[in-house]
């Protein structure tokens, strides 16, 4: 996972273990109940199944929770940052109130120097001190938020993974001037926004089959394309109207992700995209 999606989900404000409905830190939890309780509410998230207007932001929350909550390092990270926030929110609180108690020892200062008893010199000088722990309680205050501004602005670039697929589909001659770039893009979109098609040079107008490289925006896209059951045509391409079309399509292969499929995952060095889409493959296995 990179420091961007560390630091999106910080500003999220959101508790990686609220959203995965489990106990707030932890500690008696195995990997097992982790994965499970990931897995439920992916059911009910995942863009597939979620409706909402903002199911990919929600399970993209709960993935990066699962992979904050999994990883140890992760873990103890967000534990130490989240025991910090809860701190300084306690300092801050102890802040405000001393600054409230300065404001009214100001305000009766102020009150008492109308009193001909009152030692003015003694009263300025009051007012000075108060006024220094004033500005030094504001400067400490504001040290502490300059630190978490720095922090989430430290951002650095992380491993990426190819995008795109081989697809293959029976070629009709009777159909080869209607299966363009447009329609294999319009066919895929299915499993998410396609950035490029690139039809093979080597189509022929007699050949059995007919091969396209497609580019997905994300790898998730990428992975559930290749997941697909090509064997059956579903009901996905009804609504855009090339059911008949889809019917032709024969297999889906990932192009080489630099990832050994034996090796375990380096989450760390993983985008949130990247770790949902190898987490999907490693399942369907």
């Amino acid at each position: 996972m990179t420091d961007a999606d560390y630091t999106w989900f910080l500003e999220r404000k959101k508790n990686p273990y609220t959203l995965l409905h489990l106990e707030h830190d932890g500690a008696a939890l195995t990997e097992k109940e982790i994965r499970s309780a990931f897995r439920k509410r992916a059911l009910v998230l995942h863009p597939d199944k979620n409706k909402s207007v903002n199911a990919r932001e929600e399970f993209r929350e709960i993935s990066t929770a699962y992979k904050i909550i999994i990883t140890p390092h992760l873990k103890s990270k967000y534990l130490e940052y989240h025991n910090s926030i809860v701190n300084r929110e306690k300092e801050y609180k102890e802040q405000d109130e001393k600054q409230r108690k300065l404001k009214e020892e100001l305000l009766l200062a102020e009150r008492l120097s109308s009193s001909e008893a009152t030692n003015k010199q003694e009263y300025f000088k009051r007012v000075s001190e108060l006024k220094q722990e004033s500005i030094k309680l504001r400067r400490q205050k504001q040290d502490a938020l300059n630190v978490v501004t720095r922090k989430r602005t430290k951002i650095q670039n992380k491993k990426q993974v190819n995008k795109s697929v081989k697809l293959k589909w029976k070629n009709k001659p009777q159909l080869f001037e209607l299966i363009t770039d447009d329609v294999i893009s319009k066919l895929m979109s299915i499993f998410g926004e396609v950035e490029k098609v690139e039809m093979s040079k080597s189509n022929g107008l007699k050949d059995n089959y007919h091969y396209a490289t497609v580019t997905f925006h994300t790898f998730t896209s990428c992975c559930l394309s290749q997941l697909h059951d090509y064997s059956t045509t579903g009901d996905y391409w009804d609504s855009i109207g090339l059911r008949k079309i889809a019917s032709l399509l024969r297999s889906c292969k990932l192009l080489e992700t630099g990832f050994n499929d034996e090796k375990p995952i380096e989450v760390e060095t993983l985008s949130t995209d990247s770790f949902i889409g190898l987490t999907l493959l490693r399942m369907a296995k």
